[in-house]
């Protein structure tokens, strides 16, 4: 029998959990967030990022383009992600990919 690494191991774990479930594990001082499939995150995260192009905005009085805005909501959305794994020396872990 094949021994495991630890990423398989959670990805393995992450792929028991429902579309919005979550868990954190810690192995090695290294964090693990779990998750069975973006949804967990992905809708709220976005809700955040589109709030805060829309406060900029309405501060400096323009309007934005609802395309442009998608496209640009996803990649800060995404550079979020990056950077909190980053910040808590921890790495996302997707279930799944589909949902």
């Amino acid at each position: 029998m094949k021994n495991l690494t630890t990423e398989e191991m959670m990805q393995n774990k992450a792929s028991e959990l429902g579309k919005c479930g979550t868990m954190t594990v810690e192995k090695d001082g290294k964090k693990y967030f779990l998750v069975g499939t973006c949804l967990a995150f992905e809708d709220e995260l976005c809700d955040k990022v589109r709030d805060a192009y829309d406060t900029l905005a309405e501060i400096f009085g323009v309007k934005l383009d609802e395309d442009d805005l998608e496209n640009y909501v996803s990649e800060v959305r995404d550079e979020v992600l990056v950077r909190f794994e980053k910040m808590t020396n921890g790495e996302i872990i997707f279930g799944s990919h589909e949902y």
